[in-house]
C-alpha cells in the first residue's frame, strides 16, 4: 500500500516512502502524489536521494495562504514584465490583486514576513540613480518551483 505524504512523521514511513520513490521512479511517484520535483528539499538516506516537496501539499483547491501569496506574486511580475520590483509597489499590485481575498492591503513588513519562511528576503535595489527595497524576480524563482504548478 501507497504511503501517505501527510504520514511522514517517523523516520521509518520517510524510509518507506524513499523504498517506493525508488521502485516507481521520480516520474511516476510525483505523479501519484501530485508533486512537482524540486531543487531545494532533498531527502537522502544511506546514500539515496529522493528530491520531493515534502514539506508541501499537493496542489488543490485549498491552497495555504502562502502559496495564494504566492501566487499572486507571480502573476504581478509575469504581469508587470520587470527584472525586479519595489516591496511597496508588489504590496500595493497584490492587494489589487482579485485573488488575494484578504481585506486589507499589505504592507512592506507584512510582505516581508509572509515571505521569510520561502528564504526571500528584500534587498536594496537600484534603478537609475533611485535607491529602494524590493525584490529581483528570480528570488521567487525556488519558491514557485516548489510550491505553484508550472505555468
Amino acid at each position: 500500500m501507497p504511503v501517505r505524504i501527510s504520514d511522514l512523521t517517523e523516520a521509518a514511513a520517510v524510509i518507506a516512502t524513499m523504498e517506493e520513490y525508488d521502485q516507481l521512479g521520480q516520474s511516476e511517484f510525483l505523479a501519484t502524489y501530485g508533486f512537482a520535483p524540486s531543487r531545494v528539499y532533498v531527502v537522502e538516506h544511506e546514500g539515496r536521494r529522493a528530491a520531493v516537496r515534502l514539506g508541501a501539499t499537493p496542489h488543490d483547491s485549498a491552497l495555504s495562504p502562502g502559496v495564494r501569496l504566492l501566487e499572486a506574486i507571480r502573476t504581478v511580475l509575469d504581469s508587470e514584465h520587470q527584472s525586479q520590483i519595489g516591496s511597496s509597489e508588489l504590496g500595493r499590485a497584490i492587494s489589487e490583486f482579485e485573488a488575494w481575498s484578504t481585506r486589507d492591503p499589505i504592507d512592506v513588513r507584512e510582505l516581508a514576513a509572509r515571505l521569510r519562511p520561502y528564504d526571500i528576503q528584500p534587498r536594496l535595489l537600484r534603478h537609475g540613480n533611485d535607491v529602494f527595497r524590493g525584490y529581483r524576480h528570480t528570488d521567487f524563482d525556488d519558491a514557485f518551483v516548489c510550491y505553484l504548478e508550472p505555468v
